[in-house]
């Protein structure tokens, strides 16, 4: 990922990934984000790329925290 909301991030004081299944629906259906503060988000994308961004408000773009 190369931003939090739009902001570059600052690899100093923070980090972001991203996971996502192998072959959808075959390994899994959805992505997964984290960023410093360990919230697990998670999300039924489709077949997509990588997130490049962290949503600002992960909940308002439908992400959902992962069990």
């Amino acid at each position: 990922m190369a931003s939090i909301g739009g902001q570059e991030i600052d690899w100093t004081k923070d980090f972001v990934f991203c996971a996502k299944p192998t072959r959808y629906w075959w390994t899994g259906r959805r992505v997964f984000i984290v960023k410093t503060d360990g919230v697990v988000w998670a999300k039924d994308l489709g077949k997509s790329d990588f997130v490049v961004d962290f949503p600002a408000d992960p909940s308002k773009e439908g992400w959902q925290v992962a069990e």
